[in-house]
């Protein structure tokens, strides 16, 4: 297939169940003491994005920060959402964080999300 028409089938498939979701970016910065500190943005503009369940019960990974984290879907947006590794977002009164992103093919930004904690 081809780039547009994979962005195009992308498209279609966040159409059929969208989520409007305010993402705000978070850096990470080492203390001294060998902790970290989070320091929040402004969130980003309403992106449009879809939730995808996943097909079994939800997975524990392990984080490149060797931290345990369930995951409990993915965030899939179109190739030019605007979607970073440790952005947080609200979504059914819940908080969540993403944990993992996927690898860019040009056509999705695709994102591992878990709750925020």
């Amino acid at each position: 297939m081809n780039l547009t028409l994979n962005r195009r089938i992308t498209k279609k498939f966040i159409d059929e169940l969208p989520v409007s979701l305010a993402l705000v970016p978070r850096t990470r910065t080492k203390t001294p003491a060998g902790g970290f500190t989070w320091t929040e943005a402004a969130p980003r503009p309403l992106q449009t994005m879809t939730l995808i369940e996943p097909s079994v019960s939800p997975r524990p990974i392990t984080t490149a920060d060797g931290v345990e984290r369930t995951i409990e879907f993915e965030l899939l947006g179109q190739h030019d959402a605007l979607l970073e590794r440790y952005d947080v977002f609200t979504h059914d009164g819940k908080d969540w964080e993403i944990v993992m992103m996927f690898h860019d093919n040009g056509y999705e930004k695709r994102a591992m999300v878990s709750r925020r904690g």
